[in-house]
């Protein structure tokens, strides 16, 4: 009787494994896989207010950046830029778009502006403090341009009524 031992080869193996690793690797690197960014992010800071300087009063104010007229790059689309304004005196600083605080995407933006109060479990419910108009990108009169370099914005609003 025959001994119908298999007999492998395990560097040829590890050479075939090799070998789709590369053709992987230089297909990616050939499409793009695993670039970077395909947007120029900028810190954003500034300070909302009233038109007539006063505060907003409320628990949490958001302002968010929503870009306009920026194309979407493949299967990434322009994020819009959010933070919280410190309700004591009217700044933020921090706007985050992919990570933390890393700022608004370089370009024209529609800013919203949001006031809310801490509801009974605890969650913001939306309140009167800024009129509805800022709320929405296509009902907002706010805009802003983000440059490279230092992006400092005054935005103020009007009161509700």
């Amino acid at each position: 009787m025959q001994n119908s031992r298999r007999e492998s080869h395990p560097p040829l193996r590890f050479l075939e494994y090799l070998r789709a690793g590369l053709v992987l690797g230089a297909i990616c690197v050939l499409a793009g896989c695993g670039g970077g960014a395909p947007f120029t992010i900028e810190p954003v800071s500034g300070k909302v207010t009233y038109k007539d300087g006063s505060l907003i009063r409320a628990d949490r104010i958001v302002v968010t950046f929503v870009p306009q007229g920026v194309k979407a790059t493949g299967k990434d689309v322009a994020a819009a830029a959010r933070g919280d304004v410190n309700v004591l005196d009217g700044t933020f600083a921090g706007l985050t778009t992919q990570k933390h605080h890393d700022g608004a995407i370089v370009g024209k933006h529609k800013v919203l502006v949001q006031a809310f109060k801490t509801g009974p479990a605890g969650v913001g419910e939306p309140i009167a403090a800024v009129p509805a108009i800022y709320a929405k990108a296509a009902t907002t009169p706010l805009e802003e341009e983000v440059t490279t370099g230092t992006n400092y914005f005054e935005i103020t609003i009007e009161k509700t009524r």
